[in-house]
């Protein structure tokens, strides 16, 4: 048997601030400054995570190295996967992405991005934001020889920051389901993490619903949500979990299994 430690985080662009659209964002040209990639690194390290999906971590235009590199040089996660999802909204010269990194060699993986609805609002200083691009990497990791996993770590869209209700849009949601209602058919055991921007989400997608379980229950970002979800299929024994505050303004969730 095989333990597994696995946890999602939303690491806010490397920027512990609060921000708000209606008022304006004002990026900021540093994230060392605050520390927050440092806390990524020590927490990975000290908690001995084997993989962890992270949300709105960061690339660099100018060829300066991405977080997911600097993770892997600092940590035992020395396999990645990274997908470039849209402007960072932090951060100078820079774009979102959502990542794996791993214990594990990632075989393969593949990036899928949500429909964007293209809601739009404009700023009290007159700037207009567009919602973001958002999506997920489906990745096959193997584990030992005669074992691997499927693994999704997703960035939904944030429609609640255009003042509109997720649920509103199942829709988009619906092509995370389809993805998982084919693969699933591979008998790998099959695990979900990432922000998905809803309490709903089981209730929006049946079919993952009746075959998974979420591990992280209660709040886990910072506005007193639960939007952040660890999700193994029902046939994988769950062993533990916890939820632990850093500077990002969603926790990080961890939890343990047995292959």
């Amino acid at each position: 048997m095989e333990k597994l430690k696995i946890a999602t985080w939303n690491i806010s662009c490397g920027i512990p601030a609060e921000w708000s659209i209606s008022n304006g964002i004002q990026k900021e040209k540093d994230y060392k400054k605050f520390g927050l990639l440092d806390e990524v690194i020590q927490k990975i390290n000290d908690e001995n995570i084997d993989i962890i999906g992270l949300q709105e971590s960061v690339s660099f235009r100018n060829g300066e190295k991405s977080f997911a590199q600097i993770i892997s040089e600092n940590t035992n996660l020395k396999y990645y996967s990274e997908f470039e999802v849209s402007d960072c909204h932090l951060l100078e010269n820079a774009n979102i992405e959502e990542v794996i990194l791993s214990k594990y060699p990632i075989k393969k993986s593949q990036n899928i991005m949500f429909e964007n609805v293209n809601l739009s609002n404009i700023s009290k200083d007159g700037k207009t934001y567009k919602l973001f691009d958002d999506g997920f990497i489906l990745a096959n990791i193997q584990i030992k020889s005669d074992l691997s996993i499927n693994f999704i770590t997703g960035h939904a869209p944030a429609f609640q920051v255009f003042g509109k209700i997720p649920e509103d849009y199942g829709y988009v949601y619906k092509k995370l389901e389809n993805y998982v209602e084919n693969y699933i058919k591979d008998n790998k055991k099959f695990f979900i993490v990432g922000d998905y921007n809803t309490e709903k989400l089981l209730e929006m997608l049946p079919f993952i619903k009746n075959n998974f379980k979420n591990y992280i229950e209660g709040v886990t970002y910072f506005e007193g949500t639960a939007i952040d979800y660890i999700l193994a299929e029902n046939k994988i024994k769950y062993l533990s979990n916890k939820k632990l505050d850093n500077k990002s303004d969603h926790l990080l969730c961890i939890a343990d299994f047995q292959l």
